[in-house]
């Protein structure tokens, strides 16, 4: 048992990131968790009950349970100034000191890591979430396009142009100018695969006209092209000089429409290698609508490959979010992450400031690199 876990080290290691993650409020802030009574049970951490403002309100004179640290990632505290760790500093009490020390504004680098934690898991998984689906998506679209060799008239490519292009372009426009970018970046990207849809769909009902083939896997292999020949980290820098108030939702939907293109080019390779499969021809000449076919035959087979790239991806997007967080233009001033933690010490005065957030992406990064190993190593059996 023991051996088996530490063979599996790299899943304890993530899965302690992303406990963290998930209970970050719990292990860091002055917000009580519970607190109980005369006047009754409530959480004030979640809001619910009639308590709910805080350590200084109706909970003082009452019992209350308080996260383990008594410092919120953002909290100052001016008697303790780049304090190294261990110290015990200017406090009374033990839980009022700062065990990893604190930073030149004399900000917790424990509660620190803790909330950097969520803001690295966030935007990693989210964003390959986005690029998972986007990818998959295009890529087993485009591959299997070589079986039905889709064709559109003049008329409907008119449209479908015209139309995406006056949806981004209003959309960018209001992205560049609120608070609320990944909404509208999300609600773009639908608007525009509904009106392709329409394009494709409905105008076909009514139209005669000569239609043309449309190359839609060479179209995508182009797309792959074009950006794996520009650094990500270019473009990263480029689209959010654009942007007013970056965040962690914008760099999200950022990273996801820069890395779709290595989940559009393995499920095209995927797609690609199982349509010459016996099973996929005998699918396709018994008249499987192409969506059955690529759900339920294709794309279980092709998970495991997926998944390892998916991992892969993840440790990219905190790796990306990190170095852009360390150049200063990535997220808000008031957001802490690893970066800007790592940022703050790259003077190289005080130590902790490198080490411990170091340490934390090292070991994440590492983790998720052992589990995309482990996955792509699997038993990738096709599924009939």
């Amino acid at each position: 048992m023991i051996k088996k876990m530490i063979h599996q080290w790299d899943f304890w290691v993530v899965s302690m990131f992303v406990a963290i993650a998930l209970l970050a409020p719990f292990l860091s802030g002055k917000t009580p968790i519970l607190c109980a009574g005369t006047q009754g049970v409530s959480i004030p951490l979640l809001g619910i009950g009639s308590h709910r403002e805080g350590i200084t309100g109706p909970c003082t004179n009452q019992w209350h349970l308080l996260p383990v640290l008594a410092y919120d990632a953002r909290d100052i505290d001016r008697q303790s100034l780049a304090v190294p760790p261990g110290s015990p500093g200017n406090v009374a009490s033990w839980r009022y000191r700062h065990w990893l020390g604190t930073d030149g504004l004399g900000r917790d680098i424990a509660a620190g890591l803790i909330h950097g934690t969520a803001v690295a898991m966030i935007i990693g998984l989210l964003s390959v979430a986005l690029a998972f689906m986007l990818g998959t998506t295009l890529g087993m679209w485009a591959a299997y396009s070589r079986y039905t060799k889709p064709k559109a008239s003049i008329l409907q490519l008119i449209l479908a142009f015209t139309g995406v292009f006056l949806i981004w372009f209003y959309t960018l426009a209001d992205w560049s100018m609120t608070d609320d970018s990944f909404g509208y970046g999300l609600i773009g990207g639908l608007a525009c695969f509904a009106w392709i849809s329409v394009c494709f769909s409905a105008i076909d009902r009514w139209t005669g006209r000569k239609t043309i083939p449309i190359p839609l896997d060479g179209l995508l292999v182009k797309c792959i092209e074009i950006r794996k020949s520009i650094p990500g980290l270019l473009l990263l820098l480029a689209f959010t000089g654009i942007l007013t108030t970056p965040s962690k939702w914008t760099l999200s939907l950022l990273i996801a429409l820069l890395t779709f293109t290595e989940f559009a080019r393995y499920s095209r390779a995927e797609t690609l290698a199982a349509m010459e499969e016996n099973y996929v021809k005998s699918l396709h000449m018994l008249g499987l609508p192409m969506s059955v076919i690529l759900r339920k035959h294709i794309l279980p087979n092709s998970l495991p490959t997926l998944t390892g790239v998916a991992v892969f991806s993840i440790a990219g997007a905190i790796l990306l979010e990190s170095s852009l967080s360390f150049l200063g233009i990535g997220l808000p001033v008031e957001q802490v992450s690893w970066g800007k933690m790592l940022a703050e010490g790259r003077d190289l005065r005080h130590w902790w400031l490198v080490v411990f957030p170091g340490f934390l992406l090292f070991l994440l990064i590492t983790g998720f690199h052992k589990s995309a190993e482990r996955s792509l190593h699997q038993d990738d059996t096709p599924q009939l």
